[in-house]
């Protein structure tokens, strides 16, 4: 069996990127076997697309290799290309209404409309006469400079596998050829394509809401224009083709959380703009992260109409660019509700409001009081918890893409291990919670050696793997500072740190320590107003909002709001390459 294994294998050459490998356990020595003979035994066997006709069944027994390398070709769609491409449109008619074949017809007579087709080269002979249809897209080239997008579709079981982006970078390259400079498209704004767009490099300039007596019209989807649409743009003029996508992502995104009730954040944001007089240099709340199970549904009306552009808290604050929902999983640290019940009431979430761009699958978080067998258990929960939500929320209605798995473990080897499990179910978005913990329930954060050392090695499996990462809950500027020097850089994380901090009457500042300025402190004892103006000039931070000390300790939102430009300031220096500000090395005394 070993011999016929490693002879199935010497009759292929390694792939690249431009082509797919799908490995199959199958029992046949002959890779000219019938085609009928090897759906039959994938009929039986396997829980696998067949590579031809992507018919699915459940799995049994493994034997040994069968390598089938798929050529995916995109090209100008041709008569015979029709028919497939109706069918793949009649599949979507949810994300595209009707598509007429009249309509497919001239698109194709004017050259519009291309096809990505799949050519097996090492399947049966039978197989491999007439190329199978898995993707299409419809376009249009302007003369005023602009290309337009109006519908594209991928075969359900070739979604995450690079489709979608090489039809899209045929379009540019289309496009910048008959002088384009400006790729558009509108995505209803429910769709989880908004997501894949905007990681493609789009960028979200407006959403469009149709009048009633227009409700019949659309672009992206032009017979069902019955929701806002998001309007995308992307510049052609830097494109070249093959690298769209291509350069390393951008680096501390900054996830600001607001996991509160409405008026809260219509205050906070309100106070924000105030304190500028409407003009900020920087615009805090570009992204966000929220735990939906954990808010009143006003805070998701609230936060959902903003995302998609319908109405703002003010109007000086432009709509969020990006949008997660988090899991909660904090709340069972905390002992608020047991994994189960976050499981259970989360999946009814997500399925219902399915509009964020990122989504944050369940983890039993593991603290520094657990045990090394919790702690394996609960890693063991996530991933297996992970798994089953790709399959009940994700499979066959969102793109992968939209999905963050948690990462978690007390040693490398658990770390490591666990970036391999998701990137084999088809995740390419990490997260990191494993933080040593201390306080009541373990709620505080602590960035530890230990810590340090299993981020360092999430990174290094992550780049290796071409994942992306997000580090949960950075309870201190200063923090990001430190990873920097660790050479440690996500592509993004989040914190509620600066909210709860000024709450508690604490004010951060980057390389400095934390220091207590409510106007009392049964613990601590007041700092007095010297100490704070010697610690502002020492990190060179100024702000609005901590311009008059005395408001600043009797005012809680003044302190939110000094924190919140604390971990602006320290993006600003770990991404510009800013020297961290000088730090604190005497704190006077009172």
């Amino acid at each position: 069996m070993a011999e016929a294994s490693q002879r199935t294998r010497a009759v292929t050459t390694p792939t690249t990127h431009a082509n797919f490998r799908i490995i199959f356990h199958a029992p046949f020595r002959d890779l000219n076997s019938d085609h009928e003979q090897i759906l039959a035994w994938l009929g039986r066997n396997l829980a696998l697309p067949c590579p031809y006709c992507g018919k699915i069944s459940p799995a049994k027994n493994l034997l040994f290799e069968w390598v089938v390398e798929m050529d995916v070709e995109v090209r100008l769609a041709k008569r015979r290309d029709l028919k497939a491409v109706k069918k793949l449109a009649d599949e979507h008619r949810r994300e595209l209404g009707f598509a007429k074949l009249a309509t497919l017809e001239k698109a194709v007579q004017e050259h519009r409309l291309l096809v990505a087709v799949i050519s097996p080269t090492r399947v049966p002979c039978s197989l491999s006469r007439v190329p199978r249809v898995i993707g299409f897209v419809h376009f249009r080239c302007c003369k005023d400079g602009h290309a337009t997008i109006y519908e594209i579709a991928v075969a359900p079981e070739w979604r995450g596998k690079g489709v979608g982006r090489k039809l899209v970078e045929a379009v540019c390259t289309y496009a910048r050829m008959h002088s384009c400079t400006r790729l558009r498209l509108k995505c209803p704004i429910d769709l989880p394509a908004n997501g894949f767009y905007q990681r493609l490099g789009f960028v979200r300039i407006g959403v469009e809401t149709p009048e009633p007596a227009r409700l019949h019209t659309c672009t992206h989807a032009r017979h069902v224009n019955r929701r806002p649409l998001a309007i995308w743009e992307l510049d052609l003029q830097d494109f070249v083709h093959s690298t769209l996508n291509s350069q390393p992502a951008t680096h501390w995104q900054f996830y600001v959380g607001l996991t509160a009730d409405a008026s809260s954040i219509r205050a906070l944001v309100r106070r924000f703009y105030e304190g500028y007089s409407g003009q900020p240099p920087f615009h805090p709340f570009e992204r966000i992260i929220v735990s939906p199970l954990f808010v009143p549904p006003a805070t998701l009306r609230l936060l959902r109409s903003w995302r998609t552009g319908e109405s703002s808290p003010v109007s000086h604050a432009p709509c969020p660019v990006s949008l997660i929902f988090d899991s909660g999983g904090y709340q069972v640290q905390m002992g608020k509700l047991s994994y189960d019940e976050l499981c259970r009431r989360l999946r009814q979430v997500y399925e219902r409001e399915n509009w964020a761009d990122l989504f944050v699958l369940p983890d039993h978080v593991p603290t520094s009081k657990d045990s090394d067998a919790e702690v394996e258990r609960k890693i063991k929960e996530t991933l297996t918890m992970g798994e089953l939500f790709l399959k009940w929320v994700f499979q066959g209605t969102r793109d992968t893409g939209q999905v963050i798995g948690v990462v978690h473990g007390r040693t490398v080897k658990q770390i490591r291990e666990g970036v391999r499990k998701w990137h084999e179910l088809g995740v390419r978005y990490i997260a990191f919670g494993s933080f040593g913990t201390s306080g009541k329930d373990g709620s505080v954060n602590l960035l530890s050696q230990n810590s340090l050392k299993l981020l360092k090695a999430l990174q290094d499996e992550a780049l290796s793997l071409g994942m992306k990462f997000h580090i949960f809950g950075i309870g201190n500027p200063t923090y990001l500072v430190r990873l920097k020097n660790e050479g440690i850089e996500p592509t993004s994380f989040d914190s509620t740190g600066w909210w709860k901090a000024g709450g508690f009457g604490n004010l951060l500042f980057v390389g400095a320590p934390q220091l207590h300025f409510a106007r009392y402190s049964a613990s601590m004892g007041m700092v007095s107003t010297l100490r704070a103006k010697y610690v502002k000039a020492s990190v060179q931070h100024d702000c609005p909002f901590c311009s008059d000390l005395r408001a600043l300790r009797e005012t809680r939102w003044l302190r939110v709001l000094h924190n919140l430009v604390a971990f602006v300031e320290a993006v600003h220096i770990v991404t510009d390459g800013v020297q961290s500000p000088h730090l604190l090395l005497k704190v006077m005394r009172r």
